[in-house]
């Protein structure tokens, strides 16, 4: 998923100032801190003065961050760490409020009086926030206090905190990403929360199962958004609201066990979407034909999605990927796939080498002969080991006719704990103990492998355009054509139906 926060460089904010008298400050009779409210831009505070002669000026270490003084006389006849000002105007500089809280800090004035006496005055600063912050903040109240944010990993506590809340620039505050993650979010998402609206750049919600209920309508008002990401909730069901939301990059629906409904078209229409994953949930429905355009980054696996697969699916160039997350939906629900070419899917594009030293790929083996095995077994099972014997024979007696193998061992189970050969010379040796090196062998981690099989021994054939012919995989109901769901026992029958007997 992409970075939810871009960087972006901070906009300058337009001054602000306001003036106040340093004369009248001092004549006042109360002795309570004078409060002063400003801006939340970058601006000064100018108190001037016309009748003291020595004024200073001391800041609180806990403001110094963000109040200065814009010009600095020191003068030895007033108290460390007064900053002195002698006959002149004193002009407190303060940085914009890049924060998401108000900022409060003490100035010290003092006077000297005479040789022995000192007065001052106290200035209690309280510098605001940026106004869209007051309106997320307004409308994330309804939020938290419906979602029981009090009690979330990171409360919110009014005033203090404002959980999940993040902006790309923290001195514009004018893209908003939300991000709620392992926090404990708890009930339904209320319809004020779409309140929001073009403020909203981004939604990452992961890992709250206590979120429940509907995707509330009033999402269509975010109209700006470029990504929304919800995985591990409780939700249930989404509005078709995708078609407001023309500048979407990214939208995934990841493994929300309970969220259900048709399919939109329009979760896939926006013009700027690179990527679209909608997997382990209870969507129904066929997929649409216009998704095809997102290749690699179209994934559509383990949910209630069956019919007839769009053609733009078989021809397009990542048709094996597309193809392979498609077919895996939830037990129950197929696809119709008798018509249907079905490429590799034990299947590795990178250059390898085999253990005779010879530089191949996948494609190229596939290409150039009339029909190959790919095989995956595993070293010390019997029934792995007799069917390389077998296929060793077979192999010799046809490979001049066009038939190839590709053969790896794939893992090693020990205590019940699957682990890859780390050791290319200890597989290598497996190979040549059984006789079987005439073949591609290769070593699994070479193929940059991202499946682990627990299955033995796995198969597929392939015709020269890498289509599937023969399948051990059983997750692919094929009963017109009868592909898949094939027996290991099977494997010579067929290819005696290709070349000839054994």
């Amino acid at each position: 998923m992409p970075n939810p926060l871009p960087k972006l460089p901070s906009q300058r904010l337009p001054d602000s100032s306001i003036t106040r008298s340093l004369d009248e400050l001092f004549a006042r009779p109360s002795i309570r801190p004078v409060a002063i409210s400003v801006s939340y831009k970058k601006g000064t505070l100018t108190l001037t003065n016309n009748a003291i002669p020595k004024v200073g000026v001391a800041i609180d270490d806990d403001a110094k961050s963000w109040i200065s003084v814009q010009k600095k006389k020191l003068n030895p006849g007033l108290p460390k760490p007064l900053a002195t000002e002698n006959n002149n105007d004193i002009v407190l500089a303060f940085k914009a409020n890049d924060t998401l809280f108000k900022r409060k800090g003490t100035v010290t004035i003092a006077a000297k009086l005479d040789r022995r006496t000192t007065v001052s005055v106290k200035l209690a600063i309280t510098q605001k926030v940026h106004p869209n912050i007051t309106k997320v903040e307004t409308i994330l109240k309804d939020f938290y206090e419906t979602l029981d944010a009090r009690n979330w990993r990171k409360p919110w506590i009014p005033g203090e905190t404002l959980p999940g809340v993040n902006f790309r620039d923290m001195g514009v505050f004018n893209d908003l990403f939300l991000e709620f993650q392992f926090q404990g979010l708890k009930g339904q998402i209320p319809e004020s929360f779409g309140d929001l609206g073009g403020l909203v750049k981004s939604i990452f919600i992961d890992h709250e199962p206590g979120l429940c209920g509907p995707i509330p309508a009033s999402f269509g008002k975010f109209v700006n958004l470029e990504g929304l990401s919800i995985s591990f909730t409780g939700l249930t069901s989404v509005p078709d609201i995708f078609g407001n939301f023309p500048k979407l990059e990214w939208l995934s629906f990841a493994v929300n066990e309970q969220l259900g409904g048709p399919l939109y078209e329009s979760m896939g229409g926006s013009p700027k979407l690179d990527s679209l994953n909608i997997s382990g949930n209870m969507f129904t429905g066929s997929p649409f034909a216009s998704w095809a355009r997102l290749g690699r980054q179209l994934r559509l696996c383990d949910d209630c999605l069956s019919g007839t697969i769009p053609q733009s699916y078989v021809e397009s160039k990542d048709a094996r990927y597309i193809l392979g997350e498609l077919l895996d939906q939830k037990p129950g629900y197929v696809f119709d796939i008798s018509n249907v070419e079905i490429p590799g899917q034990i299947w590795s594009e990178i250059s390898m080498t085999d253990f005779s030293g010879r530089d191949f790929t996948m494609e190229e083996v596939v290409r150039r002969n009339r029909c190959t095995v790919h095989l995956l077994w595993e070293y010390g099972q019997e029934e792995s080991i007799e069917l390389m014997k077998q296929l060793n024979d077979y192999y010799k007696k046809y490979h001049n006719d066009g038939l190839e193998i590709l053969a790896t061992v794939t893992t090693q189970v020990v205590d019940h704990k699957i682990s890859l050969w780390k050791d290319r010379e200890s597989q290598k040796n497996a190979v040549e103990e059984l006789g079987c090196n005439g073949w591609y062998n290769y070593f699994y981690p070479d193929s940059n492998p991202t499946l682990i099989y627990t299955s033995f021994p796995t198969v597929e054939v392939y015709d020269q355009n890498e289509k599937i012919l023969f399948s051990t995989n059983g997750m692919h109901p094929d009963p017109v054509r009868n592909r898949f769901s094939r027996r290991y026992t099977e494997l010579l029958p067929f290819l005696e139906g290709i070349f000839g007997p054994k």
